[in-house]
């Protein structure tokens, strides 16, 4: 999750699969006159797409910091590998094969924790 201060006394938190949906939307619409559309189209839109969505699991319970706070998704990739011992290129990768074969071996999901 990305966390940024919204004003004095509130947090914006941005989820990271919310953010990799909004980069699906912006690769789907990408490309002009000045320059080339993503090629391969389709699995590159999916790759936008879904590069966060191993991010679910620990969004979907968010622990906090010693300060109370929501980690930013730098320090709740050590977090999460700690406590889960998984990576989220694992997690995410589950069932992109059946959507995009080319998608689930060439384009690694990130964060990746090992």
């Amino acid at each position: 999750m990305m966390v940024c201060p919204y004003d004095e006394k509130r947090l914006l938190l941005i989820l990271q699969v919310d953010h990799s949906r909004v980069t699906g939307w912006f690769a789907a619409h990408w490309g002009n006159d000045t320059f080339a559309r993503p090629s391969p189209y389709a699995a590159m839109v999916l790759a936008a797409q879904e590069h966060d969505t191993g991010w679910w699991d620990w969004e979907i319970k968010p622990q906090v910091n010693s300060e109370g706070l929501p980690p930013d998704y730098i320090a709740a990739s050590n977090i999460s590998a700690a406590k889960f011992g998984w990576t989220f290129t694992a997690t995410a990768s589950i069932g992109l094969a059946e959507q995009d074969p080319m998608r689930a071996t060439s384009f690694p999901c990130t964060p990746t924790v090992y």
